[in-house]
């Protein structure tokens, strides 16, 4: 339970920090836009890394409890996604989805508020990358999503 505190308070730690832009460019050979694809299907992360190391974690992923694991993203049109807690609840009075807004730019993807820059996607992966100030420090993510059909 402790765990799930400390995580659940480094959450909104790390959601009203400062983003610093990360300037890198999407790699994409598919003729097929980002938006398509990821309207097609559920997305669920996979991966979550920082460097340097965000309070001694490099992989954030593999520190985060079950119930954080289980989370996937559903993305709909008109800019909506559904982001779904799913059967592995951190506190049995979460809903069981909440909706927020996402649009694709450039070479980057807007979800929460703040903007990712893309590194890659194809029909199963989708890899991203964004940073956050806190205190001195700038600390880059590197996130990798998977499909899960």
């Amino acid at each position: 339970m402790k765990k799930i505190l400390v995580f659940s308070l480094l959450l909104l730690v790390v959601q009203a920090c400062t983003k610093e832009k990360v300037t890198e460019p999407a790699k994409n050979d598919n003729p097929v836009s980002l938006e398509s694809i990821l309207m097609q299907k559920r997305w669920q992360l996979v991966a979550w890394k920082s460097s340097p190391a965000f309070f001694g974690d490099t992989d954030l992923y593999v520190t985060s409890p079950p119930c954080e694991k289980d989370n996937y993203y559903e993305f709909k049109k008109d800019s909506i996604f559904n982001f779904h807690y799913n059967t592995l609840k951190c506190d049995p009075s979460e809903k069981d989805y909440i909706q927020n807004k996402w649009f694709v730019k450039g070479d980057s993807i807007s979800m929460w508020g703040t903007s990712y820059y893309i590194i890659s996607f194809d029909n199963n992966t989708l890899k991203t990358k964004g940073s956050q100030k806190f205190g001195p420090t700038v600390y880059v993510y590197n996130y990798t999503y998977k499909s899960m059909e």
